[in-house]
């Protein structure tokens, strides 16, 4: 099986012999060293019988508290015409502000205080063809 397979990208990342290669993962992307990371449960239970619940691939906090969540978008999302790809961006904006709102805030004065929240996709195809300002893009032979 793939590791764009939402299974196995959930296996690699969370086993806890992958704990290494996870720490050095997040401190390559954000910029600054980890010293240890906790994957923490993927779901992030709704607060209202209207609201979707959300099934995170890989939710994991920081030894700072930072919040990362890894995502791995291995199926087209169904996009308008147009090439704006407002469904996906609007997909990363709703789990990235659902995690960010899922921690405790009750009481807190200074929201500026709240723990830093990273969502990043990874995709199994190109999802801005006409956008060379992506970060990297990663491929592999089978």
């Amino acid at each position: 099986m793939p590791p764009s397979d939402d299974r196995v990208f959930k296996l690699i990342l969370t086993a806890d012999e992958s704990k290494p290669a996870l720490i050095d993962l997040i401190s390559t992307v954000i910029g600054r060293h980890v010293k240890d990371v906790v994957v923490r449960s993927n779901e992030v239970k709704p607060t209202d019988t209207h609201e979707k619940a959300e099934q995170l691939d890989v939710n994991c906090r920081t030894d700072d508290g930072t919040q990362i969540n890894f995502e791995m978008q291995a199926n087209r999302v169904e996009e308008a015409p147009g090439g704006t790809n407002q469904n996906v961006k609007g997909k990363v904006v709703y789990y990235t502000c659902g995690l960010h709102s899922s921690q405790p805030s009750k009481g807190v004065r200074r929201y500026d205080k709240l723990a830093q929240t990273y969502q990043f996709t990874l995709s199994s195809y190109t999802i801005f063809p006409h956008r060379p300002g992506y970060l990297y893009s990663f491929g592999s032979i089978y």
